[in-house]
């Protein structure tokens, strides 16, 4: 797939949910964005800042340098921000979404899929480019922030 960089990239990041009539997975995608958004709004950070602090926390070795290699200075919080995660609530199958992503060229994306029915964890992939491709974490719902105050 592409690795656009940073700033031509349409998206930040993409939330794929593999089963839509699912309403758990549905659900926990819901939470997860709106987790993300509410880290990034309260921390005055971008939603790529607060997913590399997300993979950063939970990361091996070396894929912690090399997610901010090309990335500008973190611009911080905008509105424009709640548009920078997608959720991918297609009735496609999980390959087609997959696929589609590759393609679209999203740093970050979250696959609520079979370890979220497993064991309640959200797959959290960064793209690392390159011949590494995606590298992949398996995160609780509540690792991308606290849940936003109603």
């Amino acid at each position: 797939g592409f690795r656009w960089p940073a700033q031509v990239t349409p998206f930040t990041a993409v939330i794929v949910v593999s089963d839509p009539k699912d309403p758990a997975k549905l659900d926990a995608a819901h939470a997860v964005w709106e987790r993300i958004i509410a880290a990034a709004r309260s921390s005055d950070r971008s939603v790529r800042a607060v997913l590399e602090a997300v993979v950063a926390a939970h990361a091996q070795g070396n894929e912690v340098a090399q997610l901010h290699e090309g990335v500008d200075e973190d611009e911080g919080w905008s509105s424009d921000q709640a548009t920078e995660v997608v959720i991918d609530d297609r009735s496609a199958t999980l390959g087609s979404k997959l696929a589609d992503s590759d393609l679209t060229g999203y740093a970050f994306r979250m696959i609520v899929g079979k370890h979220f029915s497993a064991d309640g964890r959200v797959e959290l992939q960064h793209c690392m480019g390159g011949e590494e491709g995606w590298q992949a974490v398996l995160l609780r719902v509540e690792a991308f922030g606290d849940a936003p105050a109603v």
